[in-house]
């Protein structure tokens, strides 16, 4: 009775041991297929986190960028409005100076008439060379609002194309 026992734990333990032995390779590449998804993860996770990090940066960048072209949309609207100031100036000098003419000819000073039109057409001059000035500034103000303008659309698209990587 007991040697039967003793057979049938044997056969038993063989039966388990063959069992286990044949378990094992299957294990053995179970766990090798979980370290190269752990590995794929990480490598998933770095790729995230480094975008995430361009994302950010390119966040800064493109506020930076919109402060700027704020700055330059300012000052643009400054020199638009200098500009206009010398143009209501500009029509102020010709009034005056038109008046100034019909008043010389209605006294007959001909020769103080011209001496002060000499010297109104000096001054409009002047402001003629400052208004060239202020338009010279204001037109390259524009071109740097252009500019900006573009690199923010540029920065934009960039932005865009972060996110939808990192979605992805």
């Amino acid at each position: 009775h007991w040697s039967i026992n003793r057979s049938e734990l044997a056969d038993q333990l063989s039966q388990s041991l063959t069992r286990i032995a044949q378990a094992i390779p299957a294990a053995i590449f179970a766990q090798d297929e979980v370290t190269s998804l752990q590995s794929v993860l990480d490598e998933a996770q770095n790729e995230a986190a480094r975008k995430q990090g361009l994302l950010h940066a390119a966040r800064e960048e493109l506020l930076s960028k919109q402060a700027l072209l704020n700055k330059v949309t300012g000052e643009l609207e400054e020199v638009r409005a200098g500009l206009e100031k010398e143009r209501m100036i500009s029509r102020v000098i010709r009034c005056e100076k038109q008046a100034m003419e019909a008043e010389i000819e209605e006294q007959g000073h001909r020769a103080a008439a011209v001496d002060a039109l000499k010297h109104e057409a000096s001054q409009a001059w002047q402001e003629v060379d400052t208004l060239r000035e202020s338009l010279a500034k204001a037109q390259g103000a524009e071109a740097g609002l252009k500019a900006a303008t573009l690199k923010l659309s540029e920065s934009n698209e960039e932005v865009q194309r972060l996110e939808s990587e990192l979605v992805v």
